[in-house]
């Protein structure tokens, strides 16, 4: 990609190493071949690496570049596309990944752990209830709660609300939470959350994670992948952008509740998504 302020030098989009000279693509191809000897065979060295198509009657496994047109194995072209397309792949991941975040905070604030802490707090004058009731219709504008059991005020927000009862009321059973990135497989139901790959349901939120290790191994690993990039205030890099394309291309049948019956990929094993990139 371009470096701005330095029209003669351009930044390695694997490595962020700069490189000079750009006005040929001698340098270019050359750091390519030498530091990213994978890369270049795939993209640069068309003789070996594009799909002698008249030599093979395997036509569904080949798919063409939405930028470009040109045709690759489905195998290769998340690699084409990151080497090749970056920017223009990559150019509204900010968006996208916002969208994903929010639907997941949301299942959060409706989650089992949320409401149990919700209930244990009145929030707002007008929404203080006699006898003790639990109050789970906090409303959004309200920044902080009182506690029902000793009147503190407590910030309105899960972690300080969690802390303020585990450390001054040790005698409640207060739930433990799941990582959040569990949430995009999850569906609250109820007052249970329901799997969206097969469908069983859970009453804690623990339980419900244990589930996915246990029994989604193909979703699990990027399950992994979007907690380390929820985590993470960088989201302009390949990581994220696959990680949306899988989503989307999906039909994002893990955050929906159902699995789709036709669409690009049915499912996150496709072979479109092997590649040795995803690492990075």
């Amino acid at each position: 990609s371009n470096v701005p302020g330095h029209q003669e030098m351009a930044q390695c989009n694997s490595c962020q190493e700069r490189v000079d000279g750009t006005k040929t693509t001698d340098e270019l191809l050359l750091h390519m071949k030498t530091k990213h000897p994978e890369v270049y065979e795939t993209n640069f060295n068309t003789t070996e690496t594009k799909h002698d198509i008249s030599g093979s009657n395997d036509l569904e496994d080949m798919m063409m570049c939405e930028f470009c047109s040109e045709t690759f194995p489905k195998c290769k072209m998340m690699l084409h596309i990151y080497t090749i397309h970056y920017e223009q792949w990559a150019g509204n991941t900010k968006e996208r990944f916002t969208r994903v975040k929010a639907s997941i905070e949301k299942k959060i604030r409706n989650g089992p752990f949320s409401r149990f802490l919700m209930s244990q707090y009145m929030f707002g004058g007008n929404n203080r209830r006699a006898g003790g009731e639990d109050n789970e219709a906090a409303e959004d504008g309200v920044k902080s709660g009182e506690c029902k059991i000793c009147l503190v005020c407590v910030q309105k927000d899960l972690s300080s609300l969690e802390t303020h009862l585990k450390y001054y009321h040790p005698e409640l059973d207060v739930p433990e939470r799941m990582p959040q990135a569990y949430w995009i497989v999850g569906t609250n139901q109820m007052h249970s959350i329901g799997c969206n790959v097969c469908g069983d349901k859970f009453d804690m939120e623990l339980d419900f994670a244990d589930h996915i290790k246990e029994k989604h191994r193909v979703e699990h690993p990027d399950i992994l992948d979007w907690q380390e990039i929820l985590n993470n205030p960088v989201i302009d890099n390949f990581k994220v952008a696959l990680l949306l394309d899988k989503h989307e291309k999906t039909h994002a049948y893990w955050d929906q509740g159902k699995q789709p019956s036709s669409g690009e990929y049915a499912r996150l094993d496709d072979p479109v998504f092997r590649t040795c990139v995803e690492c990075k």
